[in-house]
């Protein structure tokens, strides 16, 4: 999923050309970058912009947005109950995933995340750099942990394989 910009780094769009070539989804949010952010060429990032553009599913809408993640598959992370002021980044690893996930509101939120991650769950803190076991349930390949994130902040959330 790529959020709302209307800039993007050349180097990023080249990761997103290989991911939609070996087979990946992309949905894009209200608008396509059309600006490169380097200083390098705009008809290079011109071209390898537009196949991927061709190949993304494009939403303008909060609602068509939600509808097309729920069309693309399991996602990442899902939060019950949902709320839009948790976001979350991923990175897999060889031997493990990470999530960072961040509370954007005002208060503190508790709910069940369910991972697409298998493993030893542990939380970190980013601030403090305390490591803790998370407690999870395996859900038919899934993890489920229920957890809180402070308001204004976030935490790792980290599998090992």
């Amino acid at each position: 999923m790529l959020p709302h910009a209307s800039v993007l780094r050349y180097d990023t769009l080249k990761q997103v050309a290989r991911f939609v070539d070996s087979g990946g989804s992309v949905i894009s949010y209200q608008s396509i970058p059309t600006i490169r952010e380097d200083a390098g060429d705009p008809a290079e990032f011109a071209e390898l912009r537009d196949p991927v553009w061709d190949r993304a599913t494009h939403v303008e809408t909060l609602r068509a947005l939600e509808k097309a993640l729920k069309a693309s598959g399991i996602p990442d992370v899902a939060v019950s109950p949902q709320a839009r002021e948790i976001n979350y980044q991923h990175r897999a690893f060889a031997n493990g995933d990470a999530y960072f996930l961040v509370n954007s509101g005002e208060g503190p939120f508790t709910g069940e995340f369910t991972f697409r991650a298998t493993g030893k769950a542990q939380l970190w803190d980013p601030a403090t750099g305390k490591i803790t076991g998370a407690k999870s349930r395996d859900a038919k390949g899934l993890t489920v942990v229920e957890l809180t994130v402070p308001p204004i902040s976030g935490l790792f959330v980290v599998f090992e394989r």
